[in-house]
């Protein structure tokens, strides 16, 4: 999954020092912006921290939140997310530059319904059909399923392309890897 696809791309940069009565109008129409001392991001600060502070400066409002980056996967994210008791976290590209936020409260719901959208698929499957389609999820090739489940490769090949069948799969060009994960 693109993380990009779920990122708040209007992201406020704001400085360290400003006040936060400067800052509110932003606060109000985003509900959060990033704090940079100069060009070095500080943290993130959001409507709820302004208003336990209403006055002073931003720096006494910061929360540091460590960035995450765009390409990582969505696994990876949501453990990111788990640990932290924020629910909005900034998002970088790949060469560094903040591109937008991304809310706890999204990332749930995505990963909910991609939960959903296989648990859907998976019920037309029979449980040795289940269980080969959690190992092509993983990654693991035909070979490595056949091993693990002590089956034949042919009758691993026979499972896929069932599976293929039962969740409506006819082009031979999206391997189940790349469609589950497309989900």
């Amino acid at each position: 999954m693109n993380i990009g696809k779920i990122v708040d791309r209007e992201f406020h940069k704001v400085n360290l020092y400003d006040s936060v009565r400067s800052v509110i109008a932003l606060l109000h129409v985003k509900g959060v912006v990033a704090v940079f001392n100069d060009d070095k991001y500080e943290g993130i600060v959001t409507i709820k921290d302004v208003l336990r502070k209403p006055k002073g400066l931003m720096c006494d409002c910061i929360k540091f939140v460590k960035p995450i980056y765009e390409a990582e996967s969505e696994e990876h994210v949501w453990e990111v997310m788990k640990g932290s008791d924020s629910d909005v976290f900034p998002v970088e590209n790949s060469i560094k530059d903040f591109v937008g936020t991304l809310k706890k409260t999204s990332m749930h719901s995505v990963i909910n319904d991609k939960e959903s959208r296989i648990n859907d698929l998976l019920c037309r499957l029979t449980i040795q059909e289940k269980k080969v389609a959690k190992y092509i999820v993983k990654g693991n090739h035909t070979k490595d399923i056949a091993r693990l489940l002590n089956l034949s490769g042919n009758t691993i090949s026979n499972h896929c392309k069932s599976i293929r069948s039962k969740i409506g799969v006819k082009n031979s060009g999206i391997t189940l890897k790349t469609y589950f994960n497309s989900l």
